[in-house]
């Protein structure tokens, strides 16, 4: 289910992050919460950079840099609007923020002159394509993304061979999730790029708010977000550089919670690299949360947040891959379709349901057959009248089962 604003608030209660979604409140913004939060957690991430690290064990450091991906239907949830705050955040820290199209080589020149840089790509297909001259990038971000400190190098097509010491390189993303069906190619999520970002998935906003008269309030000189540069730039001066030690109760709890997640029976083995990325992401989410509460140390508590803000954003994982051709090949369109309407994991009414998909099969005995053959294998599923009996036809609600 999608997280209310209210929700994403109880996640986060104190610090620096709930002051931040507070001042979204009060401004009565229309981008859900949890698009605020990811965004400006990816921010903090990068400011950290390789400043601070925890570890999973002897030799494997963990920097708090991450990635999101932020996916909602075209118009429904201001995403671009939105985190476009961040990035404000971010350039009033003076950080290295690249907005839009790049290259792998464009890329290169700039981590191999500034190690830390944010991309912030407000629509995806602009970097993403099946387009050969676009390809480049996704082997690129895949190699780059969540770099453990060491050096990078890259062989590009005009400047020969080209270096950077280190590569703290963090992506704030943002698409409508259907585009995935005609657009993203298949390595993105073959070889492991997508496991590098925290997606989050929103069916629409709860906020519906227009103030024309705004510009009185003189927020285009940047003082809101030189404030908020400001704050964080305190809260990572204030930490010692290095190794960022849990408590002992945060060992005992993160020690249990490793081999629950190492045990947990994953049903697509597309979710495979995600689980086992988990352990480094909610770490990486402990160290963020930290931070933010002003605490030098890492403990249960921060690490039980992280726990439950990754647990919640775990669904959109499975959105997202319900809209990829991965999920989709050989799939027809009457499937496709009933993938895309149902996608906001709520019943809906039979009614509109046939409004919206029966155009697509063209006859309802098509519907009925693709629809049979989807319960079938588990796909979806029908939700009976208070007193009707169970499989009789038509039903209350239609609904995809946790598995799509």
């Amino acid at each position: 289910m999608a997280l209310t604003n209210k929700e994403v608030l109880e996640l986060v209660p104190s610090g620096y992050f709930h002051t931040y979604l507070r001042k979204m409140e009060e401004w009565n913004n229309e981008m859900p919460f949890i698009f605020h939060l990811m965004s400006i957690m990816v921010v903090l991430g990068n400011k950290l950079g390789f400043g601070i690290h925890g570890t999973l064990d002897r030799g494997v450091e963990i920097f708090p840099n991450i990635n999101t991906i932020l996916l909602s239907p075209a118009g429904k949830c201001r995403r671009g609007e939105g985190s476009k705050f961040a990035a404000k955040v971010a350039r009033g820290l003076g950080m290295n923020v690249h907005e839009g199209r790049c290259t792998p080589e464009g890329l290169m020149d700039k981590l191999s002159s500034d190690v830390d840089v944010l991309l912030y790509v407000e629509e995806l297909s602009v970097l993403f394509s099946k387009r050969d001259f676009l390809r480049d990038i996704i082997p690129f971000l895949t190699k780059v993304l969540l770099n453990s400190g060491g050096q990078i190098d890259e062989l590009t097509r005009t400047n020969g061979v080209m270096t950077a010491a280190k590569a703290n390189l963090s992506c704030i993303f943002t698409t409508a999730p259907d585009w995935f069906l005609t657009t993203i190619p298949e390595e993105a999520f073959g070889g492991g790029l997508m496991s590098r970002f925290m997606p989050v998935y929103m069916p629409d906003r709860e906020v519906i708010h227009v103030d024309i008269g705004a510009g009185r309030h003189g927020l285009r000189d940047g003082s809101v977000w030189s404030e908020f540069a400001m704050e964080m730039q305190k809260l990572v001066n204030f930490l010692p550089r290095g190794y960022m030690e849990p408590l002992g109760e945060a060992e005992e709890w993160f020690n249990n919670w490793y081999h629950d997640n190492e045990n947990k029976v994953v049903d697509d083995d597309r979710m495979d690299p995600h689980r086992n990325r988990a352990p480094a992401n909610v770490l990486r989410l402990a160290m963020i949360l930290a931070v933010s509460n002003g605490e030098k140390k890492i403990t249960k508590e921060r690490c039980i947040q992280a726990e439950e803000l990754h647990k919640r954003m775990e669904a959109s994982t499975w959105q997202m891959y319900g809209y990829t051709d991965n999920k989709t090949r050989g799939v027809d369109s009457v499937r496709k379709r009933i993938y895309n309407v149902l996608s906001k994991g709520v019943p809906m009414a039979h009614a509109e349901f046939l409004k919206k998909v029966l155009s697509y099969a063209k006859s309802m005995d098509k519907l009925k057959s693709v629809i049979g053959e989807m319960m079938e294998m588990g796909e979806m599923t029908m939700i009976n009248k208070a007193g009707q009996k169970p499989g009789d036809y038509p039903p209350a609600f239609w609904q995809l089962t946790d598995k799509t």
